[in-house]
């Protein structure tokens, strides 16, 4: 298979679909053309954590962070859209209330 392009990044993880790539960093996540130009630009603040697992499935993206905050998004639009509030899964002493698998 032949190289189609190059996308220079400092990013923990990439995720390519048909439609763009999305490139995971720390408090951020960028989603950008195949010639790596940042077309939208999801940030989380400080306070709901840093990134720690991604799932792309069918066109939704689920994000949990380290505070144990979970968001989701629809990819299928032309700009993403977080489908859902931010929800904390965590009891009252902030301990986590399920355990990631992966």
């Amino acid at each position: 298979m032949p190289l189609l392009s190059t996308i220079p990044s400092d990013c923990r993880r990439a995720f390519l679909t048909d439609q763009f790539v999305l490139t995971h960093h720390p408090a951020q996540i960028n989603i950008c053309n195949f010639q790596g130009n940042v077309k939208q630009t999801l940030d989380f603040p400080e306070s709901e954590g840093y990134i720690e697992h991604l799932t792309l499935f069918q066109g939704f993206l689920s994000v949990s962070t380290n505070k144990n905050f979970v968001k989701m998004y629809d990819l299928t639009r032309r700009e993403a859209k977080q489908t859902h509030v931010t929800r904390r899964f965590a009891d009252q002493q902030g301990k986590s209330l399920g355990t990631a698998l992966f």
